[in-house]
């Protein structure tokens, strides 16, 4: 079943309100709810992003990555061999008035019955 297109709009219409300049969102259903949301954004009279996407096919969800600013890089963090499982964690490289920007979309929502994972989540966003 497809992203209704109203939630997606609803969306748009946040994004305009705030005016960020850069926003991750983690876990996007699937490529057809990143199509809608491109074709709204692009669309909208006032939220327009670039759309960069990160397929991450194993989990049966995208992380996406919304900017008014190009990326000089966008990949998938690079976890030194600890494997896909932890694959959720991307970074976008970002050149701003001279000066380098790193972001990171990670996902720490792993709690306390998940205390391994939250403590590598928590010291890869600090390596």
């Amino acid at each position: 079943q497809s992203t209704p297109r109203w939630r997606v709009r609803e969306m748009a219409e946040d994004l305009a309100r705030i005016d960020a300049g850069i926003v991750f969102l983690m876990e996007v259903k699937d490529a057809a709810a990143v199509n809608v949301l491109q074709a709204e954004l692009a669309n909208h009279p006032v939220a327009r992003y670039e759309v960069y996407r990160m397929d991450l096919a194993w989990l049966d969800q995208e992380v996406v990555l919304l900017t008014r600013h190009p990326p000089a890089r966008f990949r998938r963090y690079d976890y030194k061999g600890l494997g896909v499982s932890l694959d959720r964690v991307v970074y976008a490289d970002f050149e701003i008035d001279g000066h380098g920007l790193r972001f990171v979309a990670a996902h720490l929502k792993a709690g306390i019955q998940d205390e391994t994972a939250a403590r590598t989540r928590n010291y890869q966003v600090q390596e």
